[in-house]
């Protein structure tokens, strides 16, 4: 039983020994190389503009959008009537008795 506990803790223990090596090999930063030149790097972003050239900003497209909603839900709510079917049945029996 000892064995066996000190066999288990001691592969917990590589491998968290593991882990944490990867983990500190991960975040490290890219190396810097030892020669004496510099080197400088400049880079531009530009960000989507967010006024009314936006699609999703314009108020016909929510008014369209709606009218589409609607119509399915409509159409959904219609679809779901006809579904059902009435079924009659009409018995006529007839009898006759014989008197003695």
């Amino acid at each position: 039983m000892k064995n066996t506990m000190t066999s288990i803790s001691q592969k917990v223990f590589m491998l968290m020994v593991c882990l944490m090596g990867a983990a500190y090999a991960f975040g490290q930063d890219a190396s810097q190389s030892s020669s004496s030149s510099s080197q400088t790097t400049t880079s531009t972003t530009t960000a989507p503009v967010a006024d009314a050239t936006m699609w999703y900003s314009n108020p016909i497209v929510w008014v369209i959008g709606a009218v589409v909603i609607l119509v399915v839900i409509v159409a959904a709510m219609r679809g779901g009537n006809k579904s059902t079917s009435e079924v009659s049945r009409k018995v006529t029996t007839t009898t006759q008795i014989k008197e003695d």
